[in-house]
């Protein structure tokens, strides 16, 4: 599995296709639930906080080609500017 953050490192894409909706993102909480990302405003922010600050993990299945590859979201904070989900207030929310 690749890290999200060397798309621009070794890649025809200068960056991580973050605010695409054809890629499906899979968030693996602090307690091992695993669910996929609705490509809703409020889930997208949900998911950052509980990334950032709860322990869940975020990964990326992006289709190319040939073959869907599977990402590590590294860089929680690239994502949250891509979809615009960094300025609101945190509210935590038991999955």
């Amino acid at each position: 599995m690749r890290k999200a953050s060397d798309v621009d490192k070794r890649s025809k894409y200068d960056k991580f296709p973050y605010d695409s909706k054809e890629v499906c993102f899979i968030e693996q909480t602090s307690k091992g639930k695993i669910d996929q990302v609705p490509n809703y405003v409020d889930d997208k922010r949900a998911v950052y906080y509980r990334v950032k600050y709860e322990g869940s993990k975020l990964y990326a299945a992006w289709p190319g080609e040939w073959q869907t590859d599977l990402f590590e979201i590294d860089d929680i904070e690239a994502y949250g500017k891509a979809n615009r989900v960094e300025k609101y207030h945190y509210e935590k929310v038991d999955v």
